[in-house]
């Protein structure tokens, strides 16, 4: 697996939402954004089109979640 149990439990957080939620349905917020899980619910959603509000606890993490290249 390319991004090991972080990425497993990303995407079945991601397949969960493609069924349930379309892009035009408006924003999701994903919480510890900058996290293995996180970050990866933050890009992949992004990449499929949706609106992508991340929750943080630092503001040093701001650039990490600006170059996740959504």
């Amino acid at each position: 697996m390319m991004f090991g149990t972080a990425g497993l439990t990303a995407g079945t957080a991601v397949l969960r939402l493609i069924n349930d939620l379309d892009p035009d349905d408006g924003p999701i917020v994903i919480s510890v954004a900058t996290g293995g899980v996180g970050s990866l619910e933050v890009s992949i959603p992004g990449k499929l089109g949706y609106h992508v509000v991340a929750v943080i606890g630092k503001e040093t993490e701001i650039d990490f979640l600006v170059n996740l290249e959504i």
